[in-house]
């Protein structure tokens, strides 16, 4: 679990099949920081940390939209990152970037080693479910594990089941990762009801990824970046 310490492609409502379609872009770095504060940007698809290191994300949405980001570490605990403490999710204007963490600080990995995961939601419209998640992690001391009353944990449940409906719709539409003309080719027969997620990483010279949520009604753009860490040799 980790402690504190171009060319962007305008997809727009479009016709790509009989449906009007809608969409949400948001571009996203995951910035690796060295001992003497160098950065460097890095695939989190293919790229695994050391207890230790530093990194730090941005995210710039290419449309207006309500941003979410938490963090669900190797042994199930889940932090919020945004929206902070007693503020409402943010909505996040087109091409605004945003960094976290944002104290001009890092994130830094530490025990224990694992598989864990930033996930990122942007919503056209606040999501009530996810508001009691935010409300109910930083009530707990901002780790899911703490001991919660039982007030607190209803709404927790509540919160959990609201995230898992977010994802599980996500995993039910198509998803792929490659370059856009992929998203093209799998949206052309995109109907009423369904959705497509796709994900561009960095392509060679350039430090940004690219998530893209494609619906015949309302897009949800959730995207489960992986955050790889091992220990580190003895």
């Amino acid at each position: 679990f980790f402690f504190k310490q171009k060319t962007a492609y305008e997809i727009r409502n479009c016709d790509w099949s009989s449906d009007v379609c809608s969409s949400d872009l948001l571009e996203y770095t995951v910035v690796a920081v060295d001992d003497t504060g160098k950065e460097r940007s890095v695939d989190p698809q293919s790229h695994t940390f050391k207890v230790g290191d530093s990194f730090l994300v941005r995210i710039r949405p290419q449309d207006d939209v309500f941003v979410y980001v938490f963090n669900e570490g190797p042994t199930g605990d889940r932090s919020c990152l945004l929206p902070s403490e007693a503020e409402k999710p943010p909505l996040v204007k087109k091409g605004e970037e945003i960094s976290l963490p944002d104290d001009g600080g890092y994130f830094t990995f530490s025990e224990p080693a694992g598989e864990e995961k930033l996930v990122v939601v942007a919503l056209t419209e606040p999501n009530d479910d996810l508001r009691l998640l935010t409300s109910a992690v930083f009530k707990s001391g901002h780790s899911t594990g703490a001991k919660l009353t039982t007030e607190q944990r209803a709404a927790k449940q509540q919160a959990d089941a609201g995230m898992d409906s977010l994802r599980q719709r996500a995993a039910k539409g198509v998803q792929s990762r490659g370059p856009v003309r992929k998203l093209v080719e799998r949206a052309e027969g995109i109907g009423a009801g369904e959705r497509v997620t796709h994900v561009e990483p960095p392509r060679p010279g350039e430090a940004a990824s690219y998530g893209i949520a494609v619906s015949a009604g309302d897009p949800e753009l959730f995207l489960d970046i992986p955050l790889r860490s091992q220990a580190p040799a003895k």
